[in-house]
């Protein structure tokens, strides 16, 4: 982790699908399938948490824990489900974007 990095978090959008798919790749993990979180560091998508429930994907290759941090911290902020309410079918997620 830098201390000069700039991370930007924000809600994904159609043209980060072929990212999507990439970080999905790279970590081993299943596609995010529907509205998600996603995090770029200087510019380059490093992580993304899904807003109906899931884990977290992330580029394994790069230092990434804290940018998950800040895309639970986030997810959290903006009233999506935690792991447990989405495990039982429960709420859905809530994302309400400024600008």
């Amino acid at each position: 982790m830098s201390h000069n990095e700039t991370i930007m978090i924000r809600a994904s959008e159609a043209t980060d699908a072929g990212e999507l798919l990439r970080l999905a790749a790279l970590d081993s993990a299943e596609p995010i399938d529907g509205p998600a979180l996603v995090a770029e560091v200087d510019g380059l998508l490093r992580a993304a948490l899904p807003l109906e429930g899931g884990r977290a994907i992330a580029d394994p290759f790069a230092e990434s824990a804290h940018v998950v941090e800040l895309l639970t911290a986030h997810a959290h902020a903006v009233g999506a489900p935690s792991r447990s309410e989405t495990r039982d079918g429960g709420a859905r997620a809530r994302l309400a974007l400024v600008a």
